[in-house]
C-alpha cells in the first residue's frame, strides 16, 4: 500500500508542477504584446490534458481534495 500511496504523492506534484507551468506561461503569452502567434489557448490546452491524465491514471487514489485543488488550477 506504501508503493502505492507513494506513486500518488509523486504524480500528483508532478501533475501540479507542471498544470501551474503551462497555465504561467500562458498567461506571460498572452500579457505579451509581441507575441507572433497565439500559443495561450493552446498551453491552457495542454494544462488541462496534463489535469485530465492525472485524473485517469490516480482514479479511485484521490485524497486531501487534490482533485477539487488541480481542477481549480485549470479553471
Amino acid at each position: 500500500m506504501a508503493e502505492k500511496r507513494s506513486f500518488y504523492r509523486d504524480i500528483t506534484e508532478i501533475a501540479e508542477s507542471r498544470i501551474k507551468e503551462l497555465i504561467q506561461q500562458a498567461e506571460e503569452t498572452a500579457a505579451c504584446k509581441y507575441s507572433s502567434f497565439k500559443a495561450a489557448p493552446y498551453l491552457r490546452a495542454c494544462a488541462v490534458t496534463v489535469y485530465l491524465a492525472w485524473r485517469d491514471v490516480t482514479d479511485g487514489l484521490h485524497a486531501d481534495n487534490d482533485l477539487e485543488r488541480l481542477e481549480a488550477l485549470v479553471n
